[in-house]
């Protein structure tokens, strides 16, 4: 006989695995966020006579801010998954009361926060693609632009929404929804902006972001749901889009990125690939 009340969407033991399950999935992604901006930040730090040093200095500053929110974050997970388990062990609860309560409070600010750094620098990369090439493809990061000005709003209404009114639990899950279905859609919007501008220039294709949709669509799925399996893409989600947005920097930090050097696939840019930067995002000849 079931013994756990009729309004508990889960039992404790659900919910407690699916918290320690996903901290243990956080702290290891957690771990290959550090590796990965150190790794990134030592190959921008060499690179000191390339043709942009601001946008060098900037990315090398965008990698500390990175480091500094996910540690942060991460801290703050850890707390809240102990004094969760702590609080809540031998009763049941919903998972209304743990979705809203990591994401109010600090932790909210500092996911909003991973959110801005890591859609922003996709949308920046986005820009820089474009404006390679002839001025009506800027338009192609206007759209991209707005949804990210979009999901701060809504991250900032959010955040709000559990502040002022934290027992209006439905109304802030499903503004949660927006925001991760906003987030989503960005992230898809601008990855098929960059393939499409680079299969029409270049002839190749992307994997730019791929880990964030992932995570998005995880995350989208479960808040729809309403499981306690939702506890971990939603520990793990912020750790995705800092590793994603890494990888881009680091894939620029190598030399390997799509208007560097290694990339070009003109014979007159691939002899002169040696005197070209590898943060050059332009190609020298269009």
């Amino acid at each position: 006989m079931n013994n756990t009340p009729s309004h508990c969407q889960a039992p404790p033991a659900a919910i407690e695995t699916s918290l320690i399950v996903g901290s243990n999935i956080s702290s290891f992604c957690y771990g290959i966020m550090i590796l990965l901006g150190f790794l990134s930040f030592n190959a921008l730090r060499r690179q000191s006579g390339g043709k942009s040093p601001r946008v060098r200095i900037g990315l090398m500053c965008w990698i500390l801010v990175t480091v500094i929110v996910g540690t942060t974050e991460q801290a703050l997970d850890i707390s809240i998954v102990v004094n969760q388990l702590a609080a809540n062990g031998g009763r049941c609860t919903s998972e209304d009361d743990l979705v809203s309560s990591p994401f109010g409070g600090n932790i909210g600010v500092v996911w909003l926060l991973t959110e801005v750094l890591a859609d922003g620098l996709l949308v920046w990369r986005c820009y820089m693609i474009a404006a390679s090439f002839d001025r009506r493809w800027l338009l192609a990061w206007l759209v991209p632009l707005i949804l990210y000005i979009g999901a701060i709003v809504l991250g900032v209404v959010l955040l709000a929404q559990y502040t002022l009114l934290p027992k209006q639990g439905k109304l802030a899950n499903d503004l949660l929804v927006i925001v991760v279905g906003v987030s989503l859609l960005l992230n898809v919007i601008i990855s098929s902006s960059i393939v499409l501008l680079l299969i029409h220039f270049k002839n190749i294709a992307t994997k730019s972001a791929s880990l964030i949709i992932v995570s998005d669509v995880l995350t989208v799925t479960t808040l729809v749901l309403r499981s306690s399996i939702l506890l971990i893409p939603l520990q793990m989600w912020d750790k995705a889009q800092a590793i994603a947005s890494l990888l881009i920097i680091y894939q620029v930090a190598r030399g390997v990125d799509y208007f560097s050097g290694k990339d070009e696939v003109t014979s007159d840019i691939q002899q002169n690939s040696s005197n070209m930067s590898i943060l050059d995002v332009k190609p020298e000849e269009v």
